[in-house]
Parts: C-alpha cells; structure tokens; sequence
C-alpha cells in the first residue's frame, strides 16, 4: 500500500515501541489482544467514527469494518466519511461539521444540551459525510 510505503521508515522508532511489531507473534498477538475490532463483541456503547479518505494511518475499510462489527450487533454507529479530508479535519467547513456530529452524538448519548441550528453549509456538509452503515461491504 502507498500509505504504509510512506510511513515505513518511521515504524521502528515511531510505531513499533509503542503499539508493537506486527512481524514478532508475542507482539502480534498483543496487537490483536488490544485491537478494537477484534474486541467489537464486548462492545456495549454507541460509536463516532470521523474517517478521512486520505488517513494514511488509518484506513476507509478498517474503519468499515468496525462500523459493520458493531452494526451487526446493534450497536448504534454515526460514521462521517470526509472525501478531502487525511487524518485530521482541517477544512472549516468539514471542521464544523465534525463538531456539530460530535456535538449531536453527545448530546443523544449523555442527555446534554444541542445547538438548535447551525448554517445550511454546515448541515450540508455533514449530510455528504454521514455514511449510511446498513449499505457498507467488506472488501
């Protein structure tokens, strides 16, 4: 993959001492431990997923796939998927959007107060990003 083409050189001093090395099985198996997709069974709570099309950390089809884990045990899922977005949200635009998702999700979760409105562009942008998790496939 390009992306981990990119950070390759970085892994051992940046990556590795802190999650792991995928390539020793103690550590691996460590990895997979710890992995919230492999632990998407004792999952009890609603999830946000804000995915970046250009994450080179992490992927659309990983964050897919913990999205369709929890669905299929009904647990509640809001996934945004921003087109022209990496890992971080920088466009104000999406930015804003971002915050009123994350603004809304709470406010569903722990009871708090929501902002009534927001500006069309905002809510428009929110609307492109909000990913539909009944329809997503596993590649």
């Amino acid at each position: 993959e390009p992306c981990l083409r990119a950070w390759r050189p970085f892994l051992p001093r940046w990556g590795y001492p802190f999650v792991g090395d995928p390539r020793k099985p103690a550590d691996r198996a460590d990895m997979m431990a710890r992995s919230p997709l492999f632990r998407a069974d004792s999952a009890r709570s609603p999830l946000l997923i804000l995915q970046g099309a250009n994450d080179p950390r992490v992927t659309k089809p990983q964050a897919d796939q913990i999205a369709l884990a929890l669905n299929r045990r009904h647990i509640p899922v809001t996934y945004l998927f921003a087109s022209n977005e990496g890992h971080g949200f920088g466009e104000s635009e999406t930015a804003l959007a971002v915050n009123r998702a994350t603004e809304q999700f709470l406010g569903r979760c722990l009871g708090g107060r929501v902002q009534p409105s927001v500006a069309a562009g905002v809510e428009a942008a929110l609307k492109a990003m909000l990913v539909d998790v009944d329809t997503l496939r596993v590649k």
